[in-house]
């Protein structure tokens, strides 16, 4: 290996230093993410939030952090590979999916707990918070959720399926460094995908793929009033926004063929997740241990964990995914119309919780002031019914004592001001919410529900889409129940601010003359000039259909049969959700038109009539069944998972995994077997010994990746054993310590990795090492290391700044080197790919001159 000690001398080997930034807090390794498309750096210095730096100016993007109302410490920060996405792991056992460009959540998800519902309880009615004597709201005690887990690591993979690139490439082009230039960072193709397919195989995922919703107009934000998107729901925030909704329902992502989208969520228990797109879930394996670290490759179906376990120490677990089963045309479209349900269901019920809120805020304004009504009556010996006494006011004009009273000294001027404004943002509120939002989210919510519903008709009795038809046809009934509801709801709304806005011009007629001098010229004049506009049918409907209580109420307000608490353990001994069903919602609503005043209403078999007409109840019957479908689709996809491989590392006991690669093997032009049929994979992992702090060991290992769930047998065009054993290679470093090993990020070739080296001689120098390897069929396939210095930083005399650890990333052909020194404070970014020649801007010298950002 090539080391210089000249430290500052002219002819040392030196890298551009494009940035340099400080920090008032130190970052707590290892929660550090690099986003090699748009140059993101995420680090934690506070252990409840996560800052996002842009690396060359130094700047903050945006910041991720829960309040003090939700206060958790990060566990794990990765960013998906096109940079689209960030993952972030919380303490409090959840985690959590941002816009990669602001930062925006777009999913949250609670880690499932073994024994029990992997969902948390959510309240079935929104109710106005209490307020305190100086009109604050006073929001309830926080309760501690039991925690099931941490996340630990994520790994986000697009694999191509079908792709035959790499069977090309031979060990020569390794060692000379290859890459896979027709693949970008995120591992999707340059070229055009439909000339890898053939019309034949094409057509049936075209057919299948087909949206019809993309011919609908899209679904439109969801304003919250000015009130916080969070206390209303805690899915608010992923529709306040025109941007943030089309994100959710990826209105702009069109279906990619040959391309799985793959994430795993690895938790400290060694529980792995493995999702799709994100968020649809596939199921759960156990790899044996709590998670260090994680790689992948876009031309590989496996993700492989460093796991650490009390017994085992270090091993790598294998999880191989059915690539070509999840890549069908039949996975696609049910993957796809999952992934919809998931977010309408989170649409509709934020929806739902506005029109709530609205209602709520709306009503309460004056509820105090309408509920003194008959109190005043009652007081001054009137007739204390409150519909009478606005009748006879409205036929005669004449005030009874108890409503003159409560006009002059209750309602007054202040209140008057607020009556009309609440009353009607209200209505307005509600109309939009009903029209607007809910019924085209309905609608579209029947059409991915429906097309589920078909295919499992058609794979009905079949292990290729075994779950049930009737598990849709109940979401469907859900959903026309909630829709009839909320027609009648539209049309109770419209009908009720036009009968409000013409009550309400009478009662500021009214309220003037209540408050002048009685019988004077001036009411006289009042009443005689505002008489004309009135629209007396409309006025009286109000005064007894709604002034109290309106129509709205029995569809929105809390049901005594229902707990204000849902969760799935409820709704499946509730008989009330059980009751649930459109035929009899619509023989509820019926019924209830031809109701006489006072009569109750009854409907056979059913405890709580009220119950299928309220729609949270309902909305709850239909998350319930959502949930309950959700959970079938996750059941028979787990069965496609195949139980992971577990392989020990061989490592002294505190031994260190500094990084690790994943790629596909290359092929030696001397061998005899198919290429096409040997689809064998190769891991590298670089590891450190404290005891011994100046040898890399380098672990080399070739395997087949096992994706059927029948037993695994080793093909027998395949040169590699169905166990492979671990190529250990020990490289020894000059006198020093090895500080930081990380190999270059893809599509980079997986032959080189960056070293950082301290090291030992009177000036303490540290060395940036650049190292190639090199495989020898001679030597049994051992490694062979080539190295050469590519940077010398200057000695502590000369600079304050010491190297302590760094991070690697960057588009290929302008990667950057991140080193940290100051115990986490400072930073310094060094150009890998420009030489003497800045790519992103003006060079600066790596002395005390560099450019410093605070």
């Amino acid at each position: 290996m090539t080391t210089s000690n000249q430290g500052a001398d002219d002819d040392a080997p030196s890298l551009h230093v494009l940035a340099t930034k400080r920090l008032s807090e130190p970052i707590k390794f290892p929660f550090t993410a690099y986003s090699h498309i748009h140059d993101l750096l995420a680090v934690v210095t506070n252990a409840s939030e996560v800052q996002v730096f842009r690396i060359i100016s130094g700047q903050i993007a945006f910041n991720v952090k829960r309040g003090a109302e939700n206060a958790a410490e990060v566990t794990a920060v990765a960013w998906r590979g096109d940079g689209e996405r960030l993952g972030v792991g919380w303490s409090d056992g959840t985690y959590e999916i941002y816009d990669g460009g602001t930062g925006r959540s777009v999913q949250m998800t609670t880690v499932a707990d073994p024994n029990g519902d992997a969902l948390e309880d959510w309240r079935l009615y929104a109710e106005a918070p209490p307020k305190d004597r100086f009109g604050r709201a006073v929001l309830p005690p926080k309760v501690t959720r039991k925690v099931h887990g941490k996340v630990e690591s994520f790994g986000w993979m697009a694999h191509q399926v079908g792709s035959k690139k790499t069977n090309d490439v031979l060990t020569d082009d390794w060692e000379g460094g290859f890459d896979l230039d027709g693949l970008e960072a995120y591992g999707t193709s340059r070229e055009n995908e439909s000339t890898a397919l053939t019309a034949l195989t094409a057509l049936p995922r075209a057919i299948a793929g087909l949206d019809v919703t993309k011919v609908l107009p899209r679904l439109s934000a969801i304003p919250s009033a000015g009130i916080d998107s969070w206390k209303i729901a805690p899915e608010g925030p992923k529709f306040v926004t025109q941007a943030a909704t089309d994100s959710a329902f990826d209105t702009q992502k069109e279906a990619t063929t040959n391309l799985v989208e793959s994430l795993t969520v690895a938790q400290e228990d060694g529980t792995v997740q493995v999702l799709l797109d994100d968020t649809v879930k596939i199921g759960s394996l156990f790899i044996g241990g709590r998670p260090v670290m994680h790689a992948a490759h876009p031309q590989s179906p496996s993700h492989i964990h460093v796991t650490e376990t009390e017994d085992m120490g270090l091993q790598l677990s294998f999880v191989d995914l059915p690539l070509s089963t999840f890549d069908s045309a039949t996975l696609h479209v049910i993957a796809s119309n999952t992934k919809r349900i998931q977010s309408y269901i989170d649409y509709v019920v934020f929806t739902l919780r506005c029109i709530e809120n609205d209602y709520t805020t709306g009503t309460s304004t004056l509820a105090k002031v309408i509920a003194l009504l008959p109190e005043e009556l009652a007081t001054s010996k009137d007739n204390t019914d409150v519909v009478f006494n606005f009748y006879h006011l409205a036929l005669t004009g004449v005030f009874s004592t108890g409503l003159l009273e409560w006009m002059k000294e209750i309602v007054r001027d202040q209140n008057m001001k607020r009556w009309e404004p609440s009353i009607s943002t209200m209505y307005t509120n509600l109309t939009d919410h009903l029209f607007v939002n809910l019924l085209p989210a309905l609608d579209r919510f029947s059409i991915a529900v429906t097309t589920l519903r078909g295919y499992a008709r058609l794979h009905d009795g079949s292990s290729k889409f075994d779950v049930s038809p009737q598990v849709f046809d109940i979401i469907l009934e859900n959903i026309d129940s909630l829709r009839l509801v909320a027609q009648r709801m539209l049309l109770i709304a419209t009908t009720e601010h036009r009968q409000f806005r013409a009550w309400f011009k009478w009662f500021k007629l009214q309220y003037e003359v209540a408050n002048s001098v009685p019988f004077s010229q001036s009411a006289l004049e009042t009443e005689q000039r505002e008489m004309a506009g009135l629209d007396y049918s409309l006025i009286l409907a109000y005064i007894k259909e709604t002034f109290m209580e309106s129509k709205l109420a029995m569809h929105i307000l809390d049901r005594p049969e229902l707990d204000p608490i849902f969760n799935m353990e409820k709704f499946k001994s509730n008989p009330v959700y059980r009751d649930m069903g459109y035929e009899r919602t619509k023989e509820a609503m019926g019924k209830l038109q031809a109701l006489r005043d006072g009569e109750p209403l009854a409907v056979k078999d059913v405890r709580d009539p009220l119950a299928l007409l309220n729609i949270p109840a309902l909305a709850a019957a239909l998350v319930g069944n959502v949930r309950a479908a959700l959970d079938r689709i996750t059941d028979w996809q787990s069965r496609m998972l195949v139980k992971p491989t577990t392989i020990p590392l061989e490592l002294p006991s505190g031994s260190v995994i500094a990084d690790m690669t994943h790629f596909p093997t290359p092929q030696s032009p001397s061998a005899d077997y198919d290429a096409q049929h040997d689809p064998s994979t190769t891991t590298l992992v670089l590891s450190t010994d404290p005891k011994s702090p100046s040898i890399l060991d380098v672990l080399t290992l070739t395997r087949q990746p096992n994706t059927s769930t029948s037993s695994p047998s080793p093909s027998r065009h395949s040169g590699h054993p169905a166990n492979p054993a671990i190529i250990k290679t020990q490289h020894p470093f000059p006198s020093g310590t090895i500080l930081s090993a990380t190999f270059l990020p893809q599509p980079n070739p997986a032959n080189i990795f960056i070293t950082l080296f301290k090291t030992r001689d009177p000036k303490d120098h540290v060395h940036l090492v650049r190292h190639q390897f090199t495989l020898s069929e001679k030597t049994g396939g051992e490694t062979q290391l080539l190295s050469e210095t590519i940077h010398v930083f200057a000695p502590p005399e000369e600079s304050k700044f010491r190297p302590e650890r760094m991070l690697v990333g960057g588009r290929k052909g302008k990667e950057v080197c991140v080193v940290f020194g100051k115990g986490g404070r400072e930073w310094r970014v060094l150009d890998l790919a420009g030489g003497q020649h800045a790519r992103f801007g003006k060079a600066v010298d790596e002395d005390d001159e560099w450019r410093m950002v605070e």
